[in-house]
């Protein structure tokens, strides 16, 4: 098993990762991309098995990392947090981790009210590792997830179904 994590990192969270894996002894079994290119990126989708996308931060409401994996025949195991669940059929095309809001960890004092309400949302790490766990140890349910999470793409998000979606939207407004 190996965790590779790519992706965007302004806030400079993957040395906190790095240091927090090293602490507590998987990091040989860890590679890191913080900021990694597109071509990075679609590597790491090609090479995969599996795509954990766990993130909690309010500002990611859609999760389009998802739907490039299910694209790609893997299965996603995301966040029940906003878009992720609608994106993520649940046992179909993928397993979603409960998230929750603790309001203890709340700053009511903080510039950014985006930022405390991220801060607040917490993934149950014991239904992450047993969802992980479930996908590592089956490849049946990884191979019929990544084959259901490939038809919803295309049946629901390819852009000969959203086109006409989004013109009719527009003609709707305008006629408004």
């Amino acid at each position: 098993v190996r965790l590779v994590l790519a992706g965007a990192d302004v806030s400079g969270a993957a040395e906190a990762l790095r240091a927090q894996a090293k602490r507590i002894g998987i990091d040989a079994h860890c590679t890191w991309y913080p900021n990694a290119s597109a071509e990075v990126r679609e590597a790491c989708l090609a090479n995969a098995d599996v795509l954990v996308n766990v993130s909690d931060h309010i500002q990611e409401t859609f999760g389009l990392v998802n739907l490039e994996a299910m694209a790609r025949g893997l299965p996603v195991i995301a966040g029940a947090w906003s878009g992720f669940r609608e994106i993520v059929v649940h046992s179909q095309t993928g397993l979603l981790v409960p998230v929750t809001l603790d309001r203890s960890l709340l700053d009511e004092a903080t510039a950014d009210p985006y930022g405390s309400v991220s801060l607040a949302a917490v993934i149950s790490i014991p239904a992450l590792t047993d969802a992980m766990t479930t996908l590592r140890t089956s490849e049946a349910m990884r191979q019929k997830m990544g084959a259901a999470g490939r038809q919803r793409v295309a049946d629901v998000y390819a852009t000969e179904v959203l086109g006409p979606q989004y013109i009719e939207v527009v003609k709707e407004r305008v006629r408004i």
